[in-house]
């Protein structure tokens, strides 16, 4: 059991079906919301159903619709609340069925925000590097992913990642984060 700052217990309760997540009931003191996934005759996401339970925190309820294209790559994603289409993302795939474009556009109230990813992989397939730009092609975001330790099978047991933002703070700053990470694998 977990709790958040106000020291209120949080659970989610996950319904599985086919070995995929179908349903989830997240708990926050009482039950908050409830979201359905469906799936198509693939086992692709076609839709996930958020319903938040009435409060006074003036929640809205949402949707996100999920397109494939023949090979199975997620090609695009709508999500609306309150029916209302507020962010369309679309994906391009390379021969390899890496993805290394995601282009987002976001409906805001007053105004419409766009941005753009790039993907770079290395010989294996591992994504080696993330680059985010905004809609004038100002970089404004870096992710660069280093492998190492790799077992008999390739599989790598080290991964280095560093998040770089460009996106300066009021006082002129940007952020730098560096995550070590280490998987041990299992027969």
């Amino acid at each position: 059991m977990t709790y958040d700052q106000n020291g209120i217990s949080t659970k989610t309760f996950l319904t599985y079906s086919k070995n995929k997540i179908v349903g989830r009931e997240y708990y926050n003191g009482k039950l908050a919301s409830i979201a359905i996934h469906l799936f198509d005759v693939n086992g692709n996401e076609v839709e996930t159903d958020l319903n938040y339970i009435q409060d006074s925190s003036g929640r809205q309820n949402g949707k996100t619709l999920y397109k494939y294209d023949k090979k199975g790559h997620k090609v695009g994603e709508d999500l609306y609340i309150d029916k209302k289409l507020v962010e369309n993302t679309t994906n391009v795939y390379d021969k390899d069925n890496q993805l290394i474009e995601e282009n987002e556009t976001m409906y805001l109230p007053h105004e419409v925000k766009k941005q753009r990813t790039t993907n770079a992989y290395d010989q294996l397939g591992n994504n080696i590097k993330s680059e985010v730009y905004a809609p004038n092609g100002e970089l404004i975001e870096e992710d660069v992913y280093t492998y190492s330790n790799y077992d008999q099978n390739g599989n790598w047991r080290s991964a280095i990642y560093i998040f770089k933002s460009f996106r300066y703070d009021k006082a002129g700053t940007s952020s730098k984060s560096i995550v070590k990470r280490e998987i041990t694998y299992f027969k």
